[in-house]
């Protein structure tokens, strides 16, 4: 089911748009006039939202409930509901997003609600999942009967009675109809990309919940780069073909997806955990939602007020059930303890971004004489390699594509990787002959300092030398923060132990001159 602001002209064009592009799927549109505010009262929420949507879902069959004229203390209509018919409501750009708090609302006798969940305040989606309720309390939370795949009676609330409910939003209408075509896309070509995941945060369940994440992405056979230290990801860093990113604690979007002209891959899964991440979905610089979407995320999750953490959404749950080939809209629900409360799910709730396995999509790519990003083929190759294969055999396929591949740097250091840790360095390093003269694409600029290392570990620091003398003339390099004052360090360190004393002394002079800059001086 589509949930339209009739007032908002975006609203009903992304829903026309979303209608053509899921042409395969039963939809039904609902246009209901709404404000145009993303914070609303919670007498604007039940006025404009709850009881026009229950009523044109029971005209039309999809809520089996008899209705009332008669309305509970809150305004809301009362109904005697049997269940539903909906898969997924889907909630458009323009429908309101959030409910203030409403002090006069909390009345002593309706809520046994711990004092940190005393409160009336919401997300807008909290409220609808819970609409074939009759009446659930409007202080606090309901417990979730999806949670995990669970059946639980959270206040005589059982999982037929709850709707599962995402929200196709973002800072304009081209993000999310960028964001419907893109998901599209990786169903039908498979997901490509590299997995990122940045604990260190501030409590101890959401570092669990990234080191189970990151084993669970290893037995996908993703190549995952991980951050444990404290503080987020930040320059200068790899950050190539990024399509998973999880992380936590920042408050507004940093790190390498600030960087301008910064841009996930299509299907991309980008969630940052924070309480008020999803305050507003209306800025591409503030919290993070919002700007994870305007950089072509497909899928995010977050929160329009303070949730506490055990109450947001359980991100290894929802990995899980993603990694189990099943929709967006039904990870996001099973991974949500609470209903009625804090959150969003942010992406189109039909999206399978693992419908297809990495040879699957290498094959649709390698039969359209498409380019095969390197991510899928360093994928295919590791589950190639966990299953025993040897080394050369693994790769075969992988290095067999030639020019086809689209980051070649990528798969050269791979490929290095994966003899190195076999044992065989000489042919781990013959993976990197030429490494200077590949392309350089966003995020791989670092591997040039990674591929120098590995070439003086070898004793060839002459080799070392090409390779950061082509990264120090490559206009990329400038672009990272941090990222020259790296490299010229390092491109001292292999002059010298090359012999090559005029090079090692041109270097340090601009070393020292990019330290000056930095820092403020002449």
């Amino acid at each position: 089911m589509l949930l339209v602001n009739a007032s908002d002209p975006d609203s009903s064009a992304l829903a026309t748009h979303y209608e053509r592009q899921r042409s395969e799927a039963e939809t039904l549109r609902v246009a209901v006039p709404m404000p145009l505010r993303e914070t609303i009262s919670w007498a604007d929420y039940v006025r404009d939202i709850h009881n026009p949507l229950q009523r044109a879902l029971i005209e039309h069959g999809w809520l089996d409930a008899a209705a009332s004229e008669l309305a509970d203390a809150e305004g809301r209509m009362r109904t005697v509901s049997f269940g539903h018919s909906i898969d997924y409501l889907a909630v458009l750009r323009g429908v309101p997003l959030r409910i203030a708090h409403d002090p006069k609302r909390i009345r002593v006798p309706d809520t046994g609600a711990s004092e940190r969940a005393r409160t009336t305040q919401g997300s807008v989606d909290g409220e609808l999942a819970l609409l074939a309720v009759a009446s659930p309390p409007l202080v606090g939370f309901v417990a979730n009967p999806w949670y995990r795949g669970d059946v639980r009676g959270g206040g005589g609330v059982g999982r037929p009675d709850v709707v599962r409910v995402s929200r196709i939003d973002g800072p304009t209408l081209e993000d999310c109809l960028a964001l419907v075509d893109h998901g599209i896309e990786a169903e039908r070509m498979g997901l490509a990309g590299r997995a990122y995941v940045d604990s260190g945060g501030p409590h101890r369940l959401g570092d669990a919940w990234m080191d189970r994440m990151v084993e669970r992405l290893a037995r996908a056979w993703f190549d995952v780069e991980t951050h444990p230290q404290r503080g987020i990801m930040m320059h200068p860093m790899r950050f190539d073909a990024p399509v998973l990113y999880f992380g936590w604690y920042a408050e507004h979007l940093a790190g390498p997806m600030a960087l301008e002209g910064f841009r996930f891959e299509p299907g991309a899964i980008a969630v940052h955990v924070h309480s008020f991440s999803a305050r507003t979905l209306r800025s591409d610089t503030e919290g993070w939602c919002g700007p994870l979407i305007a950089r072509g995320a497909t899928a995010t999750l977050g929160n329009v007020y303070e949730p506490y953490l055990e109450l947001s959404h359980d991100l290894d749950r929802f990995l899980e059930v993603l990694l189990e080939g099943r929709t967006f809209g039904e990870a996001a629900c099973e991974a949500l303890p609470a209903l009625g409360w804090q959150a969003v799910a942010i992406g189109d709730p039909l999206y399978r971004p693992f419908a297809l396995d990495a040879d699957e999509g290498i094959e649709l790519r390698r039969a359209s004489g498409a380019s095969i990003p390197a991510s899928l083929l360093v994928r295919e190759s590791r589950r190639r390699l966990a299953a025993g294969e040897p080394v050369k055999d693994a790769l075969a396929e992988a290095q067999s594509v030639g020019e086809a591949v689209r980051d070649p740097r990528t798969l050269a250091w791979a490929a290095y990787e994966a003899y190195s840790k076999s044992g065989d360095e000489g042919a781990a390093l013959r993976q990197l002959d030429g490494f200077e003269r590949l392309d350089t694409t966003p995020g791989t600029e670092v591997l040039s300092s990674l591929v120098a290392g590995a070439w003086i570990r070898g004793g060839r620091a002459e080799r070392a030398v090409k390779v950061l003398e082509a990264a120090l003339n490559d206009a990329a390099t400038a672009r990272v923060p941090g990222l020259s004052e790296r490299l010229l360090g390092e491109a001292v360190t292999a002059a010298r132990a090359a012999g090559a004393t005029d090079a090692a002394e041109r270097w340090s002079v601009q070393l020292s001159v990019l330290r000056a800059v930095e820092s403020g001086g002449p």
